[in-house]
């Protein structure tokens, strides 16, 4: 299902309704919406972050664990920002909480209502910082790792870890159903274990875009820290691209068949002659420049 608003194309994801029915015939549908409106407000406060840094934000998707806004992140956002705009979902749930707290008792505020605020949201923002993706804490893992090891490694981490924790998140859910009789964690589980797996293509496409639009982060940074590679004439430009990461900018020694050094090319290179040549095209296909 799918409706324009605002200029913003809104879907259900297929798991909402089924999840919605199952919480109904628990009788926990009153616990489901309560815990909705927060996670609702959590995405807000990203789509807030999001309109701070001037991106965009094309989609929002209703789903069974409240909301996901599609905001297109630029390849020149900084490091600190983007990990701030990760970062505030989380924010906004412990602020809630906090405020819940100090607030409350000012009002008269009846303890129990405010136990439940509080439980919620720090059960919002400590599930969401797991390093699991698409969640926030997989997205920051991810963002961390991009910039200490290389792009294709990055991923492929995040992508081990994500499987690993949600898988040891079930287990917590079932003692839980077991002792409180509260199915909602374990549908969550669930949920967020379909849905990551259904990303994995996504996020391995996102680290060859990352790669390919570093130069655009490039423009707005004057200095750049650099390391050297050297590789052999015959290796493909995929293998060694694999080398790069968001930290730092590569220079290339190309040794020919004598293993002497024939010529430096830099990341952009390789980059342009994977667009140029195909994947597969090996660094002597590059034109080196002459040392």
């Amino acid at each position: 299902m799918k409706l324009k608003l605002f200029g913003l194309t809104i879907t259900v994801n297929q798991f909402t309704v089924p999840v919605f029915l199952v919480a109904l015939i628990a009788g926990q549908l009153a616990n489901y919406f309560f815990v909705f409106i927060f996670a609702f407000m959590h995405e807000l406060a990203h789509i807030a972050a999001a309109r701070l840094f001037r991106l965009k934000t094309e989609t929002i998707e209703i789903n069974p664990v409240g909301m996901s806004a599609g905001i297109i992140v630029s390849s020149a956002l900084s490091f600190s920002k983007e990990m701030l705009l990760y970062a505030a979902g989380a924010a906004s749930n412990t602020l809630i909480a906090l405020l819940s707290l100090t607030i409350g008792p000012i009002f008269s505020v009846d303890i129990g209502v405010v136990s439940r605020i509080v439980v919620v949201n720090l059960f919002l923002a400590c599930l969401n910082m797991l390093p699991i993706f698409p969640l926030d804490g997989g997205r920051i893992l991810e963002l961390v790792l991009r910039y200490k090891v290389s792009y294709f490694k990055s991923v492929n981490l995040c992508v081990e870890t994500s499987k690993i924790t949600i898988l040891a998140a079930i287990v917590p859910s079932i003692f839980i159903i077991w002792y409180t009789g509260n199915i909602s964690f374990l549908l969550v589980c669930i949920f967020i274990l379909v849905y990551s797996f259904k990303n994995i293509g996504w996020i391995k496409s996102k680290s060859i875009t990352d790669l390919l639009h570093k130069k655009d982060c490039m423009k707005s940074r004057c200095i750049y820290k650099s390391r050297v590679i050297t590789a052999h004439r015959s290796m493909s430009l995929i293998e060694l691209a694999k080398e790069f990461n968001a930290g730092s900018y590569c220079l290339i020694v190309i040794l020919d068949d004598e293993y002497k050094a024939a010529g430096v090319v830099g990341e952009a290179d390789v980059t342009d002659g994977i667009l140029e040549y195909g994947p597969t095209a090996v660094l002597g296909k590059l034109v080196p420049q002459k040392i």
